[in-house]
């Protein structure tokens, strides 16, 4: 027990002693021996400008007021850090020894400035090796050997961040926490940056965090979290930015995301990403400013989307992608309108057209899909590409599965010197009421349609561009119906259709000027009558005047009677006018023809004929009369 209470005695005055060492040696002096360390060590003067005082809670070390770090003598005389105060902890046991060992940096409120010059150096990229000189001695140079930071923490910061040839960037209330253990264990971060008011919380794991200061590769593991969205990112990553690794994201909210990084919210269409997911093997080239998306896997509003994507990002910038999906599905537009269609008596739309987007990028994009539901229209398995070429973008066809038929060509959107729309499509079984309600509202004619269309556009609205069409285009229908008139009606009251007008088959072909679509070789076939047309149909005014002429009893010379019938009017409220001069000339006929049968009957019956009932009962007599003459001829030939 004796040995026991001696051996306590003498760690007591052992403490005491060390109390009474660090109580002696003047603060300022401690920092002063303390700056040539980190000047050593990073090349950079730093100066404690306010009170230096001890501190013995929550870690041993130095509590200094006022302190700056100076910047990279290319970046200008602001100093790259200021501190209102700065805890500097330090190694007990080292300093017993007579050596200063910094353990841990607290910077309260401090000041960042930090830049990058022309070569993409940074300002904080820090280096010893021009620290060495007449003003720090020898020994004290030597032992910056001994300097270390096991843990760095930054509170409420104020972060500036000038790129070269670039505006600065300044962020507010950032915190930074980094445990940085020695003997090569892995250095832990977490910041958290609050850029536009939502706080954004970065936090994970660096393998060689001394390998990653000097600018080489390390594996990481982050985690990125703001505004409900999580991600993730396992891999090599370089100070620089140098990556290759696997992504993971989810994004409950992509226009919450947008605000917190302070990006204007794009209005982005249900089904186009409103909420995403993506998984994917990341990899960027800084030198080149290259993205490299491989084993992509996206999730956009349910919609499931695989594929590679390449990025250069240039201005503008380029684009490779290929890409494949199944069953995709885009709900209709707000009210539920038809698709391109327009409303009622309204017109085209004059609002401007936004075309500044085709000068964003350049390159392909191709997707190949299964199945696609937009707005009501159902695509089948279908490929679509896309090139863009300085403001041109061309989309191909190849084919397309639309309106339970096929169509294939080129969509053109030239945006170089104003915006041009030019369309290059031939199509087969299309059926034409599907297409004709969803891209301008008119539902009456049904029928699957063949033919081809070669338009071109030019203006910056809808209004403009509609009505200076201009091109050909032809079509032949197979076997449909006309809903809303009936042809056969007209010429044979008790056989008509019940208001449709049924055809075996139709064609035409337009010339079509300043948004005029004119055909004089329209022509239909109905199951009793022909039917041939000629006129107008304004594709930019929503209006027509086109007359269709039927003819029936006609021989294969043509000739018979004709009823024509003008259709004309605005596309929302269509008249159907028939020429009913027409209509007496065949009553005139008519009676033209009865007479002459009457006074034929007269005289081969030899008597006056007025009715046709006058007429059975005198041939009546007439077959009756001469039946008894045979009789009486063939009794008495004897």
């Amino acid at each position: 027990m004796r040995f026991i209470l001696r051996l306590l005695s003498a760690i007591v005055i052992a403490v005491a002693l060390a109390v009474v060492v660090l109580l002696m040696l003047p603060g300022q002096k401690l920092a002063q021996i303390a700056a040539r360390q980190i000047e050593a060590q990073t090349g950079r003067e730093v100066r404690f400008d306010g009170d230096v005082r001890f501190m013995f809670w929550p870690v041993l070390g130095l509590r200094a007021n006022d302190v700056s770090i100076a910047n990279a003598p290319w970046a200008g005389p602001q100093p790259m850090l200021t501190a209102g105060r700065l805890n500097i902890g330090v190694d007990a046991a080292a300093l017993i020894g007579g050596d200063v060992r910094i353990t841990e940096l607290t910077a309260i409120v401090p000041e960042l400035n930090l830049a990058t010059n022309a070569d993409g150096v940074g300002n904080w990229e820090l280096s010893g090796a021009d620290a060495a000189s007449d003003d720090v001695p020898a020994t004290e140079a030597s032992d910056a050997s001994s300097f270390s930071i096991e843990t760095l923490s930054v509170s409420g910061a104020r972060l500036t961040y000038a790129p070269y040839g670039d505006a600065p960037v300044t962020l507010e209330q950032v915190d930074v926490a980094l445990d940085w253990p020695q003997g090569g264990e892995a250095a832990t971060l977490s910041a958290t940056l609050r850029p536009f008011g939502e706080p954004l919380t970065v936090s994970g794991s660096i393998q060689t965090f001394d390998d990653f200061l000097a600018g080489q590769p390390s594996a990481v593991d982050m985690r990125l979290m703001a505004a409900g969205a999580k991600g993730t990112y396992a891999g090599q990553l370089a100070w620089d930015g140098t990556a290759n690794g696997r992504l993971s994201a989810q994004v409950p909210s992509a226009d919450a995301l947008a605000r917190a990084f302070g990006v204007a919210a794009p209005e982005v269409p249900k089904g186009f990403g409103q909420a995403m997911a993506i998984t994917t093997d990341l990899s960027f080239a800084p030198a080149e400013m290259q993205v490299a998306l491989k084993g992509l896997a996206l999730e956009l509003d349910g919609n499931a989307v695989q594929g590679a994507v390449q990025l250069t990002l240039t201005d503008p910038m380029q684009v490779s992608a290929d890409l494949t999906a199944g069953a995709l599905t885009i709900p209709a537009a707000a009210g539920g309108a038809h698709v391109g269609a327009p409303s009622g008596d309204a017109g085209w739309s004059t609002d401007p057209i936004d075309a500044s987007a085709l000068s964003l990028l350049n390159g392909r994009i191709a997707i190949r899909f299964d199945s696609l539901d937009y707005g009501g229209v159902v695509l089948g398995a279908s490929q679509i590409t896309t090139e863009v070429d300085r403001a041109r973008a061309v989309v191909s066809l190849a084919p397309l599965t639309v309106f339970s038929g096929r169509v294939d060509g080129q969509v053109i959107a030239n945006n170089r010197s104003g915006l041009s729309v030019a369309v290059k499509l031939g199509f087969g079984d299309v059926q034409v009421q599907q297409f004709l309600g969803h891209t301008v509202g008119y539902e009456a004619l049904t029928g699957a349609a063949s033919g081809r269309v070669d338009l071109l556009g030019v203006g910056n609205s809808e209004d403009a561009i509609m009505r200076s069409l201009k091109g050909s285009a032809n079509f032949d229908v197979g076997r449909g119906k006309f809903i809303g008139f009936d042809l056969q009606s007209l010429m044979n009251p008790e056989g008509g259709n019940g208001g449709t007008t049924v055809f075996r088959n139709l064609s035409a072909s337009f010339d079509i000027e300043q948004g005029n679509a004119r055909s004089d070789d329209f022509a239909a076939n109905l199951d009793l009558l022909k039917a041939t047309g000629a006129g107008r149909i304004g594709l930019g005014a929503q209006d027509m005047d086109f007359t269709f002429t039927p003819t029936a009893f006609g021989g294969e010379n043509g000739d018979g009677i004709s009823v024509p019938v003008r259709v004309h009017g605005p596309w929302s409220n269509l008249s159907y006018t028939p020429d009913l001069s027409r209509i007496e000339e065949l009553r005139a006929l008519e009676e033209q023809a009865k007479s002459a049968v009457q006074k034929k009957l007269s005289e081969e019956l030899g008597t006056q004929v007025e009715t046709v009932e006058e007429a059975e009962d005198a041939l009546r007599k007439r077959v009756e009369e001469e039946a008894r003459k045979q009789l009486l001829k063939f009794l008495n030939r004897d």
